[in-house]
């Protein structure tokens, strides 16, 4: 049996040679080479170790102490499996400190690691900076063109430079290739003459950005695509990393096209890229890139053969916020397509949330695993930055906004499926020049500055628009006439939309005026009827959102979009991840049952608005703001956020022998009644927190009912007052106060007002003690019983 011996002080050379004793594998020992500057290391140089290593077979591992300097540095490996790890402080410490840095300025004109050939490559614990390949050369940082892998742990690839790939080029060749970028990884401020400011992949090259912890920021595409990422096919990316801290996972990078990623198909391949979570709570994120020219976040290139083949460029996002992006066209998302000599233009695509088709998972095509066996996490509900493209700017270079739009398709395709689209600037939300695809369903496009149409699409053959199940509300249209303009004779179908938007017509039309029916443009709720298929099926009205000031747009008890257009089959759910095809109104089951819009509300949803007063006193007038505010004081540990607490101090009450304050009724609400019947109010109220107060005042609900009167100023049809229990602590009353509407009295002008108050106890001598009571949890419920007897008043205990 032959041993082989190396350099001195190898640890694990030992353990090595048991290893061997026991396998008769001698010659494929894992070997520890040590580089630094003291007596106990092997080299003084990594290359030399890298060389060392090379002579062995099998995997190796390179400790590098800080206790030398790594300058001016173009290193190069080879077919090896090889661990190189930084940050020991000398050759002899047995644990990591820190980070080596790993700098090629000043030396020559090359990446600071070149890799060939086959194997795994790990590196840990390192810095890698100052690469300065020059001319049409490929990596700043790292150039791989060969097989197997290349993984990234705490890692930083820091101010490089190159023509494509400024901080890392890599290219899959002769095999299976894949770059991992694991935890605590920056790719940083790197820079490409050409594209790939961050990252260059192509050729048979996957990338997995998948752990916490991990960024790709401040790199620049100087002349060229994708700023952050360039994904050249037939590579495939995979980025589902919350990013670092508060900087999305692609922050902050500059192109031409692409300021964020660029995904371009070439004659080799398809070119995909997947974007999905692996934290319910943080999404992944696409934030603060910018082009000069076209897609600021994402820019996506497919490929025509002259012959008519094609290859495609696609994205699908999942779990994925895009926001703060910018460009002159397309400032989020810009889809091109390639033009054909010999058929059809060969379209790009883009995804938000699709829809699983049957066996298959959402984003699984063209992919050889599903995201969920990679670890996703889909967004938990309540996240309110999931699904987002949000605050995205159509703006030149220096920040003038143009008429681009925030979504550009060009001859291409779009679908998106429970998005919120808030707070974007722009000449459109989606524009589309030529034969496109647009298919939105159960989106949320509200609050956005545009000068023009929010969606408008400029015709071709073949151009599909199809919006179900949206809201889109509250925007700025600029000078545009209309909300949507589709100029193709065909291909429209508008169902169970809400569009509102006071002051503009709907749809303009002007190709296709004759082809408007029924069938396809049926239960909306609009501002405007006029340009929609006349009949019962499309509707004017307001929606009465819950509180589109704080973007809640679910709708209101007395809505006009509920239960209006017939149930779909299967569990699908709003926006919020609610279920669908819930009847709200009372009766037997009805064939209607779906609300129109993103959001569906649940029987259970309250019919008072902030009954709760969730951290405010929202929605609720206030007419004495010096005497009634909101208190952070609940009514108990199953409790809401806050309360109102009313309180007018003892000198300010009366003055003896004068006039005293008896009550004071400090927030009101005005409800519009939906329907006849009976209803119940409930309230929990607090007088005081013991018995020391030997005459609590009393917590008290006013009600007020107009038969004919929408904002609760008419005359008063009928009124009462139901009294809270004024115990120590918190009190509720016996049983809920009863009031009944009848059918014949009932119309869509029928209001209740709600006032809360406090009433002074007059059993109290003394005439200048201070007024005080909080409420909270008012309750509004209607009773389904039409047997009961209309009663003016509430039902009260004493």
């Amino acid at each position: 049996m032959d041993i082989h011996f190396f350099p001195r002080t190898r640890r694990a050379l030992l353990m090595g040679v048991a290893l061997a004793a026991l396998t008769f594998h001698c010659d494929v020992q894992a070997l520890t080479y040590l580089v630094g500057s003291d007596g106990v290391c092997d080299y003084s140089t990594v290359q030399a170790a890298i060389n060392g290593a090379a002579s062995n077979p099998g995997p190796d591992s390179i400790h590098i102490a800080n206790n030398a300097s790594y300058t001016q540095q173009a290193l190069t490996i080879g077919s090896q499996d090889l661990i190189i790890e930084g940050g020991y402080a000398t050759c002899g410490s047995g644990t990591v400190t820190g980070s080596t840095i790993i700098n090629g300025a000043g030396g020559a004109a090359a990446p600071v690691l070149r890799i060939s050939g086959s194997g795994v490559r790990d590196f840990r614990n390192l810095t890698i900076r100052g690469g300065d390949s020059t001319g049409n050369d490929f990596g700043g940082g790292i150039q791989f063109s060969g097989s197997g892998d290349l993984i990234l742990r705490n890692v930083g690839i820091t101010n490089n430079a190159s023509s494509y790939g400024g901080g890392i080029y890599f290219n899959g060749s002769g095999g299976s290739a894949i770059l991992t970028i694991e935890t605590n990884t920056v790719i940083l401020n790197n820079t490409a003459q050409n594209s790939g400011g961050g990252i260059y992949i192509n050729g048979s090259a996957r990338l997995f950005m998948l752990r916490d912890r991990t960024t790709v920021q401040g790199n620049t595409a100087a002349t060229g695509n994708g700023g952050g990422i360039m994904v050249v096919g037939p590579a495939r990316a995979d980025i589902a990393s919350p990013g670092l801290v508060n900087s999305g996972a692609i922050n902050n990078n500059a192109a031409v096209r692409g300021g964020g990623i660029a995904v371009q198909a070439n004659g080799n391949g398809n070119a995909s890229l997947r974007l999905f979570g692996i934290d319910a709570s943080r999404p992944v994120r696409l934030n603060a890139n910018r082009a000069s020219e076209s897609g600021g976040a994402i820019w996506l290139k497919p490929y025509s053969f002259a012959g008519g083949d094609r290859n495609y460029s696609s994205t699908c996002a999942l779990d994925t916020l895009i926001d703060g992006n910018k460009a002159p066209e397309g400032a989020a998302i810009y889809a091109d397509y390639d033009p054909s000599t010999f058929f059809y233009d060969v379209p790009s695509e883009f995804d938000f949330n699709p829809d699983p088709a049957p066996g298959f998972e959402p984003c699984e095509d063209g992919f050889p695993e599903s995201t969920s066996s990679l670890g996703r996490v889909a967004c938990a509900t309540g996240v309110n930055s999931c699904n987002f493209i949000a605050n995205n700017l159509a703006a030149n270079s220096a920040n003038v906004q143009t008429s681009g739009a925030i979504l550009y398709s060009n001859r291409s395709s779009i679908k998106m499926n429970g998005a919120v689209v808030i707070g974007n600037a722009g000449g459109n939300f989606v524009r589309g020049n030529g034969s496109n695809q647009l298919r939105m369903r159960a989106n949320l496009v509200v609050s956005n500055a545009l000068s023009s149409d929010t969606i408008r699409f400029d015709g071709g053959d073949f151009t599909v628009l199809s919006a179900i199940d949206n809201t889109i509300a509250n925007n700025v249209n600029g000078g545009a006439t209309h909300v949507l303009r589709f100029d193709s004779s065909t291909g429209l179908v508008m169902q169970n939309n809400i569009i509102w938007q006071p002051g503009k017509l709907t749809l303009l039309y002007p190709g296709g005026g004759q082809h408007l029916s029924s069938d396809d443009i049926r239960y909306n709720l609009v501002s405007d009827v006029t340009t929609l298929p006349q009949g019962p099926y499309n509707i004017q009205g307001d929606p009465q959102f819950i509180d589109p000031e704080l973007s809640n747009y679910g709708l209101r008890i007395s809505s006009p979009g509920l239960d209006v257009s017939p149930p779909i089959v299967g569990d699908d759910r709003g926006i919020d991840g609610r279920p669908r095809d819930q009847q709200v109104r009372p009766g037997p089951p009805r064939a209607l049952v779906r609300d129109v819009g993103a959001l569906e509300r649940q029987p259970s949803d309250p019919y008072l608005i902030n009954g709760t007063f969730d951290a405010s006193l929202r929605l609720w007038t206030n007419d004495f703001p010096d005497y009634t505010h909101w208190s952070a004081q609940n009514d108990g540990p199953a409790g809401a956020s806050g309360s109102t607490e009313m309180f007018i101090p003892g000198d300010q009450t009366g003055v003896p022998g004068g006039f005293q304050v008896a009550s004071i009724y400090g927030v009101k609400q005005c409800f519009r009644v939906p329907w006849p019947g009976a209803y119940t109010l409930s309230a929990r109220g607090f007088s005081r927190a013991d018995l020391s107060v030997a005459y609590p005042d009393t917590p008290a609900v006013n009600w007020r009912l107009r038969y004919n009167s929408v904002g609760c100023t008419g005359p008063i049809d009928f009124e009462g007052d139901v009294t809270l229990p004024r115990n120590a602590g918190w009190n509720s009353l016996p049983a809920a106060a009863l009031i009944t509407i009848p059918e014949a009295n009932w119309n869509f002008q029928t209001t209740l007002e709600i006032s809360l108050g406090v009433l002074q106890n007059f059993s109290d001598p003394a005439i200048q003690n201070s007024l005080f009571a909080r409420l909270d949890n008012i309750v509004l419920r209607y009773l389904d019983d039409g047997d009961l007897i209309f009663r003016n008043g509430f039902e009260n205990s004493p």
